[in-house]
């Protein structure tokens, strides 16, 4: 029997982030959940990484790997070593940079399997190394229609490509208590709106249009407040944009925030600004919390959302598409009531217990075909 006892097959997931975001908590959900499916998890990790401290906490063996590049020789032979010492089956990476390396880490290994989850709404680059870590890949998994369809365009066999959504822990929000008070912690007075957004404080996440679109909306509403949770490399000129738009009265730059997820619960209304997306996880976290989303029309967002229906929809990198939204569902009852309700019945297909069977199935592919081969 490979892996820890009683389990049918044993994974190693790695991921080289540090930092804590969408894909650092797909990655741990994931290994997490897989337990109940006859998966043995592993995860190898940074040191001091947000993801293998999540591990420790879960009792998920790790393994601390320093990775220096997707192409790390001694990265590559620690994988190896420890897939050899644990009996892995199957090496599933979570990012480019830890495909890279697992990848050159399983030359020669024709007994293991290598999956890869493509997290972003970018193509392939055609080059040689990219295409030989590609190649190298038994699956592919997408985690929205619109990365499925780039992989086909890029030339990827179908057979080896397969969409599973990102999941989260629904039941996670049925059984919260009450999150923390954001309004009382920021001074933000009684009475008025608030809307947030949380995310990495990247040009892609598009939080200049968050920003621009805030001074248009305080301009018709002024009793509205902006909260941005997340922190970056943007982080000192979207606070100089707040006090050259004349608003940093009215936004409040939270910083990184390990509770994020519960903060979403204070807000009136969530906003997701991306200029590109991959999915977009905090949109589903808003959608079980009860709270209206408006979030741009990019990558895989609308197969989350259903316009007017689940949520509202606007156009990337437009402030004056997404002042439009934000001041109809601040302003309207009724249509902020429907928004939530249709959320909430939505939110259902993206369960991370799915998403984990699913992603179970995948490996018991993978392995069956690398036992005949």
């Amino acid at each position: 029997m490979p892996g820890r006892a009683g389990a049918a097959i044993s994974v190693l997931h790695v991921n080289h982030n540090t930092s804590w975001r969408g894909g650092e908590r797909q990655t741990f959900l994931a290994a997490r959940s897989l337990r109940r499916h006859g998966v043995a998890s592993y995860v190898a990790a940074p040191p001091a990484s947000a993801l293998l401290k999540a591990a420790g906490d879960e009792s998920i063996p790790a393994l601390a790997l320093r990775m220096a590049g997707e192409w790390d020789l001694g990265a590559a032979l620690r994988i190896r070593k420890f897939v050899v010492s644990n009996r892995i089956d199957i090496v599933h990476a979570h990012t480019a940079h830890a495909l890279g390396v697992s990848a050159w880490a399983l030359v020669g290994m024709r007994g293991v399997g290598l999956v890869a989850t493509k997290r972003v709404d970018r193509r392939i680059r055609n080059n040689f190394l990219s295409r030989a870590k590609y190649a190298r890949c038994d699956r592919l998994i997408a985690i929205s229609e619109k990365i499925r369809c780039n992989l086909l365009d890029d030339g990827i066999d179908g057979r080896r490509v397969v969409r599973i959504y990102s999941g989260i822990d629904l039941a996670k929000f049925e059984e919260a208590a009450p999150g923390p008070d954001i309004r009382a912690e920021y001074r933000i007075p009684g009475g008025v709106s608030l809307v947030g957004t949380v995310a990495a404080m990247t040009r892609e996440k598009g939080l200049r249009t968050f920003l621009d679109a805030a001074a248009e909306v305080i301009g018709e509403r002024p009793d509205t407040y902006f909260v941005l949770v997340g922190s970056g490399p943007q982080d000192r000129e979207l606070r100089g944009l707040a006090a050259k738009l004349g608003i940093e009265d009215r936004v409040v730059f939270a910083g990184h925030r390990p509770d994020a997820e519960r903060l979403i619960a204070s807000f009136d209304l969530f906003v997701l600004p991306s200029l590109s997306e991959g999915l977009g996880s905090s949109v589903l976290d808003a959608m079980a919390a009860g709270v209206p989303v408006a979030a741009s029309c990019t990558g895989g967002v609308p197969e989350m959302i259903e316009d007017r229906k689940s949520g509202m929809l606007f156009e990337p990198g437009s402030s004056a598409s997404l002042s439009r939204c934000i001041v109809r569902v601040l302003g309207d009852d009724g249509l902020r009531a429907m928004l939530v309700s249709g959320a909430r019945e939505r939110v259902k297909a993206f369960d991370i217990e799915k998403c984990a069977a699913e992603i179970a199935q995948v490996y018991r592919e993978v392995k069956r075909e690398r036992a005949g081969k």
